[in-house]
């Protein structure tokens, strides 16, 4: 095997490692599917006053509305069991104080890391009880 191709092969295997290669995946899917794919953001200023408000969406994600008005959705990488009942949520922020898909969430002594954290629409309401 040439020295070229043996750096190709890494190149590609680092590209795939990374997410490169999948994140493309998913965007052609999305686009053959007719929907636009999503764009991963993030929220400034998250650990000083840029969250105003969550809500839990069970033990996989987090509804989260911004300083700003936005809202956000935060999924987490795996289940994360004391999401839902957690009184405090706690956020993992980057240096550059924003949250973005490369935090996490801390409920109750787990900590929950994001798989994405995209804009959203405010999150669903509660059914009303008839009683």
């Amino acid at each position: 095997m040439s020295r070229k191709h043996l750096i190709a092969g890494f190149i590609g295997f680092a590209a795939l490692a990374s997410g490169v290669i999948g994140a493309s995946i998913e965007s052609a899917r999305a686009s053959k599917a007719g929907a636009l794919p999503i764009a991963e953001t993030s929220i400034p200023f998250a650990s000083r006053d840029g969250i105003q408000d969550y809500k839990a969406d069970g033990d996989r994600g987090l509804y989260i509305r911004g300083i700003n008005g936005n809202w956000y959705y935060a999924r987490t990488l795996g289940n994360c069991p004391r999401l839902n009942s957690a009184d405090v949520i706690g956020f993992e922020t980057s240096a550059a104080d924003q949250l973005d898909k490369f935090g996490a969430l801390r409920a109750q002594g787990w900590r929950c890391p994001l798989a994405s954290l995209v804009r959203s629409a405010p999150p669903p309401r509660k059914a009303k009880s008839r009683g």
